[in-house]
């Protein structure tokens, strides 16, 4: 049996069975920066602060998120307003340090943070890639307009 096999070439053709099988079906793969693929609906990428419908940011700056962050990639500042709820200053997230876990989001009693599905954001230094209040602002309309799209 073994010399019958070696003489017919029998593994080999099994091999070009699989080879002409998939030889004539469609490609799966993607020209990545000319065709992109859209994230699924639960894509967890760059944060963004969702706003109010006067356009102010949402978020009432109760540290919950920052508490709950297990990288301690949040920091949040705020000051107190002329009726004394607090105020948020600022609020940053650090994206290089960033585990991408959403318990930030979980935590938010206001649904003010939210993941976006924005997933190219490499930048060519660090400091590029801490976001600042309005850079989450923007990407919280961002959201919300895909968000209300859909």
């Amino acid at each position: 049996m073994g010399i019958l096999k070696k003489v017919l070439f029998l593994d080999m053709l099994r091999g070009m069975k699989v080879t002409l099988k998939t030889f004539f079906k469609s490609p799966v793969t993607l020209h990545y920066p000319f065709e992109k693929e859209q994230p699924r609906r639960r894509f967890r990428g760059v944060h963004g602060l969702k706003l109010n419908p006067d356009g102010s940011c949402r978020c009432e700056a109760c540290f919950l998120c920052a508490t709950m962050c297990p990288s301690n990639v949040i920091d949040m500042e705020m000051t107190e307003g002329e009726d004394g709820e607090k105020v948020l200053v600022d609020f940053t997230v650090d994206l290089s340090r960033c585990l991408f876990c959403g318990l930030c989001v979980e935590a938010c009693p206001r649904d003010a943070l939210v993941m976006t599905d924005i997933y190219e954001f490499s930048q060519r230094t660090r400091e590029a890639l801490v976001l600042h209040k309005e850079d989450l602002m923007r990407n919280g309309k961002y959201y919300q307009e895909r968000e209300t799209a859909t």
